[in-house]
């Protein structure tokens, strides 16, 4: 939820218990690094 591109969350699910969940996404921080990681590790290249 913090992507620099802005993304927004689709959540394909209408558990409350799910969307709760889902919605602690926004706790997670990731470095420039995580990203660069996560980025490379989902098998693009790098600019």
């Amino acid at each position: 939820m913090r992507h620099p591109a802005n993304m927004q969350v689709i959540a394909g699910t209408m558990n409350p218990k799910r969307i709760e969940e889902i919605a602690q996404a926004s706790q997670v921080q990731l470095t420039r690094k995580d990203w660069y990681q996560l980025y490379l590790a989902a098998g693009n290249d790098l600019p």
